[in-house]
């Protein structure tokens, strides 16, 4: 419901007896729900349509969604308001694995849901069909996490069980991440080792009476369960129920998978050593990078470097192309003397190097970013990293020019002209030249040496260090190299236009704010306007043309520089250095 962008269309304050009402019935006689709506808490109502066109309310306190309800009258308690009680609602526990389809639009197939875990059963909580339904992850090494999904149940837990825990089990109605999340702080759910038995029966409201859920005798899966259990009460046999616990887990990831592989429409038909190529490219150039140290050990390129860029929602089976194995899919890129991509040297027996990449290969060269992770998830108990991970980074370096071409390509043969550089790597590049030619001299570099003497120009016979850097420097292109929160990476030669503040008057007297070319620096203007919207409660738009501005313009009801000047400072941490009309903001009253 919350997938895609939605419009805002009022926002009033509730009053203190719409709040009351509202907390009855969401804690529906639960202790401790009534916190979850404090009294001197700001409450609002914000009512909003959906890309669906359906209208939905949101109940926010402390601009927090908390809670919503939809058309037909059902309220459903947000993330935020699940993380402090998570009481509230039944819950499903699914691998975080399965995740990756609800995130895709997929509803929650069935086999995906966790019965056994540690070699214990998991308890099954009691709803009825159409009931709002909690959903949380359980990670490989068993910490739960969430909930993260808020749903509703397409059937009853009896039913459920009676199916053989078959078909599709819950639609999926808001998530962590989604639209919905944006519009409150932004946190992450919280995550915890503990995942005793009597622990999760408390928070998912589960009877300890067993016979609220007699055993079926004819269910394959309740015959599965009894065995798996009957083998875990052996120390002995303690190894053996794991492996069996992680086969049923692994058998209900397939099934859902291959059950959301049906029922979404976005699934691709993209051939596997297609997915496979692209990534490695993708690996290449934007993880390993040309600042690698080779030889590179292979296993660890493709787990380091391949693998994380597998994109979300897909899986890279090497088993499931015509390969097999990576390094027979090495041998072919390698094996072509004309065109060769990368050479693979043995350096002990099963131990296979990157000795070399062909950075000049054409697919190298023509190769487009698409859906490859080019950067990692960062820890969500890390807020400081999370929050540096969404904001678009920039990164000042140059191009490689004709006149500097031949003294760098003596140093690292695959540079060719146009190729970016940071400083860092020029610096170094220049180093070992003027190092392996023996012309520094303490603090000074002779110019004798013809190639250095040409691209400096100069009649002295010795320069600074940093002089003769500098005037290297001056002889290529400077180049911008951005990367949106995305992950896109847009590289820009030249100066960079600044993002800048206008003010104007239109009729009425009313004035306005107008900023341009937000979308240089990787800021997705619809989304910037949607904070501003929701940060001032004022009107904010995109013009998609506007004259002295490259891209949409977003334009903002009142003079807001000031809100704006922080949001871009603060939030999305873009420098100073590139933004012009702060000063244009009101001036503050003593």
């Amino acid at each position: 419901m919350f997938r895609k962008q939605f419009a805002i269309k009022s926002n009033t304050n509730m009053k203190t007896s719409e709040r009351k009402k509202l907390a009855g019935r969401l804690s529906n006689g639960l202790l401790g729900a009534s916190d979850l709506f404090p009294a001197k808490a700001q409450a609002a109502l914000l009512k909003l349509t959906t890309f669906t066109d359906s209208s939905v309310n949101v109940f926010s306190f402390d601009k927090v969604p908390m809670a919503f309800e939809v058309d037909d009258g059902t309220l459903y308690p947000t993330v935020y308001a699940l993380w402090k009680a998570p009481e509230l609602l039944p819950t499903l526990l699914i691998h975080e694995n399965v995740l990756n389809f609800l995130e895709r639009g997929a509803d929650l197939m069935l086999p995906g849901v966790i019965r056994l875990t540690g070699g214990h059963e998991v308890p099954f909580p009691q709803f009825p069909k159409g009931a709002p339904i909690a959903i949380g992850t359980i990670s490989s090494n068993g910490h739960v996490k969430g909930p993260v999904v808020v749903g509703r149940a397409l059937m009853s837990s009896a039913d459920m069980i009676g199916s053989g825990m078959q078909g599709k089990g819950v639609e999926v109605v808001h998530m962590y991440r989604d639209c919905l999340w944006e519009l409150g702080p932004r946190e992450h759910p919280p995550v915890t080792a503990d995942i005793s038995l009597a622990v999760l029966m408390q928070k998912m409201r589960v009877p300890m009476n067993e016979e609220d859920f007699p055993p079926l005798e004819g269910s394959a899966a309740s015959k599965e369960a009894a065995a798996l259990s009957k083998d875990a009460t052996s120390p002995a046999d303690q190894p053996a129920s794991g492996k069996a616990e992680e086969e049923v887990a692994a058998k209900s990831l397939e099934a859902a998978e291959e059950g959301d592989e049906k029922e979404a429409d976005d699934v691709t038909d993209e051939p596997p050593e297609q997915l496979l190529y692209r990534c490695f490219l993708a690996a290449l150039i934007h993880r390993l990078t040309k600042q690698a140290q080779f030889p590179f050990d292979v296993g660890q390129f493709y787990s380091r470097c391949l693998l994380p860029c597998v994109p979300v929602g897909r899986r890279l089976d090497m088993k499931k192309t015509k390969y097999k194995k990576f390094s027979t899919f090495l041998t072919e890129v390698g094996q072509n003397a004309d065109v060769w991509l990368v050479r693979i040297v043995q350096k002990a027996k099963g131990v296979d190097m990157i000795a070399e990449v062909n950075w000049a290969h054409p697919d190298l060269k023509s190769f487009t970013l698409t859906d490859e992770k080019i950067t990692d998830d960062v820890d969500p108990s890390n807020s400081s990293a999370s929050a540096a991970s969404s904001v678009p980074q920039i990164v000042e370096g140059f191009s490689v020019t004709e006149p500097v071409l031949a003294l760098l390509k003596s140093v690292d043969s695959s540079i060719s002209k146009g190729d970016y550089l940071d400083l860092a790597s020029t610096r170094a590049l220049v180093t070992e030249y003027v190092k392996t030619r023996n012309l520094h001299h303490g603090k000074n570099v002779s110019l004798g040496d013809p190639v250095l003497a040409h691209l400096i120009n100069s009649n002295a016979e010795q320069m600074p260090w940093n002089d003769m850097l500098q005037k290297i420097l001056t002889r290529m292109t400077k180049t911008y190299r951005i990367v949106s929160a995305d992950g896109r990476v847009t590289t820009r030669k030249g100066d960079l236009p600044k993002l800048t503040f206008k003010v104007e008057t239109r009729s009425g007297n009313k004035k306005v704010t107008l900023v341009n070319n937000v979308i240089v620096y990787g800021i997705e203007p619809k989304d910037f306007a949607r904070k501003i919207q929701i940060g001032v409660a004022t009107s904010a738009t995109v013009n998609q043309q506007a004259p002295q501005c490259e891209g949409p313009q977003v334009l903002i009801q009142g003079n807001q520089v000031d809100f704006v000047g922080r949001l871009l400072l603060e939030d999305y941490g873009l420098n100073k250095k590139f933004i012009s009309g702060l000063e244009l903001a009101p001036k503050k009253k003593k």
